[in-house]
Parts: structure tokens; C-alpha cells; sequence
């Protein structure tokens, strides 16, 4: 059985598109009626996203500098205390 060829015309293509697009959307809990509201909701996520990332990044610095500082203070310590027991 061979499926049957539909002939759309190119506005009816459109229509089914965003038909299409607009329920892929909702279904995922997006509202398209009004793009400007969707661009600025998407741009604060953006936002939000890079300081997240921002603040890990950050924090990793910190830890590993944290890290280095308290190893050459372990280091400055028995280089004291050796020079010390001379």
C-alpha cells in the first residue's frame, strides 16, 4: 500500500506550520501569542544562565587558589622549621 499524495497549496502549508509550531509550543509551556514577551523571557534566561555559570566559574578560582595558598603555606612552614632545627 502506497500512500496517498496531498497537494498543499503554499498557503496552506504555512498555516499548517504554524499551526504546527504554535502547539509544539504550548505543549512545552510557552506563549507565542506575543513574541517580544517570549524574546525578553529567553534573553533573562540567557542572563540568568551566564552568571550561573559565571559564579561557578568563579568559585573554582577561588577553591583552587584556596588550594595553591594553603600548600605553599605548608611548604613555607616545614622550610621554616627545617631551617630552624639548624
Amino acid at each position: 500500500m502506497s500512500e496517498p499524495i496531498v497537494h498543499l497549496t503554499e498557503a496552506q502549508l504555512r498555516e499548517m506550520i504554524t499551526a504546527t509550531v504554535q502547539a509544539t509550543l504550548t505543549s512545552i509551556g510557552i506563549d507565542a501569542a506575543d513574541p517580544l514577551v517570549m524574546q525578553k523571557d529567553f534573553a533573562w534566561l540567557r542572563e540568568w544562565r551566564e552568571s550561573a555559570e559565571e559564579v561557578k566559574r568563579k568559585g573554582l578560582v577561588a577553591l583552587v587558589t584556596l588550594a595553591v595558598t594553603g600548600i605553599a603555606g605548608a611548604v613555607w612552614v616545614g622550610v621554616k622549621g627545617g631551617m630552624a632545627l639548624r
